[in-house]
């Protein structure tokens, strides 16, 4: 991951510098690519999305996109010192904060801390202090963050998202812990969602009472997961949203999809309608690292054991039918989505027959007729 992570944070910098950036042009070939792959898996984070969202824009965004990739590389370590000049208001993403600004604005990166400075006000922080509304995700993800209220980035919200009341952050944290400690079962899963969520945008449930998550390819180690909710599901989610920002990751080094096949649809049994293939596939590469983790759980004869094999059961049909596109045509797939995917159809058969023999049986009828 830390390698591709890299790549990623390497291929924003070229943008910026393509759009004629000269403060990052003579480091861009050098000491900024040691830099970058030094840091390895921690590139994956919200602040190179959005200065890759601003050099998206062109040329017309290019103060925006080298002030954001300056602190993106400075919380990275990078030291030095940028000046640009915003003639609307530009929001910024700070480590765990945010600064808007207009103007001349001046940004300094050393001996750990990074002051940004314009017309309108001046940001002064060390790169790992959190902010107000937020918590060091200490004993959860690492060098994560945890967000809440005011705090959550409005890109990965969508209108029908309830904030989080203050009164209900306590309760929720203490469930995040839990679902923490269960994630915990295997090292090696605590370990990959922790190197792909960073950032956790806490919502609340609303009137419909239904736990959701979402991740955005523009917005990279950052998901949005409503709460509170039962330890074992909100871990789920966790694996759900790690399992779709590995996959995004997986698809900037190349398409997953056979060249072929990219306009391709199939049913999904998620949303109930057509859909694109390489969408059939993220759902199905989300399903099967689902089903991989309740399985430690089912096996293991603990607290969640039971819970494990319900929810294995009430998944089967669904994974299986994500699955049967590629099953039928494993040309489906590009070099990159074999990759990708590995033994993964063989998995989902194998749990499903483990836990789940009557789903097995059922799909497999459907299959023949």
């Amino acid at each position: 991951m830390g390698r591709y992570a890299a790549g990623y944070a390497a291929a924003v910098t070229r943008r910026v510098v393509a759009l004629g950036c000269a403060a990052f042009a003579d480091g861009a070939d050098a000491d900024l690519r040691a830099l970058l792959a030094r840091s390895g898996a921690a590139c994956w984070n919200p602040g190179f999305g959005l200065a890759n969202g601003f050099a998206k824009q062109g040329p017309a965004a290019r103060e925006q996109a080298a002030g954001q990739l300056f602190i993106a590389l400075a919380l990275l370590g990078f030291e030095g010192r940028h000046e640009g000049r915003y003639h609307f208001p530009v929001r910024h993403r700070l480590a765990g904060q945010w600064f808007a600004g207009t103007g001349a604005v001046a940004m300094t990166a050393a001996s750990g801390r990074i002051t940004v400075a314009s017309d309108d006000q001046t940001v002064s922080i060390a790169v790992h202090d959190p902010g107000h509304g937020e918590e060091a995700a200490a004993g959860l993800f690492g060098e994560g963050w945890v967000k809440w209220g005011y705090a959550v980035d409005p890109f990965i919200l969508e209108p029908a998202d309830t904030p989080l009341s203050s009164q209900a952050v306590p309760h929720a944290l203490e469930q995040l812990r839990a679902a923490s400690g269960l994630l915990g079962i295997d090292g090696r899963v605590s370990a990959w969602c922790a190197r792909l969520l960073c950032e956790l945008s806490l919502t609340g449930c609303g009137n419909h009472a239904r736990l959701t998550s979402r991740s955005n390819p523009f917005q990279p180690g950052n998901v949005q997961l409503s709460v509170p909710g039962p330890a074992l599901h909100l871990s789920e989610l966790l694996v759900h949203e790690a399992s779709h920002q590995h996959y995004f990751l997986a698809a900037m080094a190349g398409p997953t999809i056979a060249p072929e096949h990219r306009g391709d649809t199939a049913f999904s049994a998620l949303r109930g309608c057509q859909r694109p293939i390489d969408r059939i596939l993220l759902g199905l590469h989300a399903i099967w690292n689902i089903l991989e983790y309740l399985a430690l759980h089912a096996r293991s004869g603990g607290a969640a054991s039971g819970d494990a094999v319900v929810r294995i059961d009430e998944l089967a049909s669904t994974a299986q039918s994500l699955a049967l596109p590629f099953a039928r045509e494993p040309r489906l797939l590009s070099p990159k989505g074999r990759d990708l995917m590995g033994d993964g159809l063989d998995r989902i058969n194998a749990i499903v027959a483990e836990f789940a023999p009557s789903q097995q049986a059922a799909t497999a009828h459907g299959m023949a007729a």
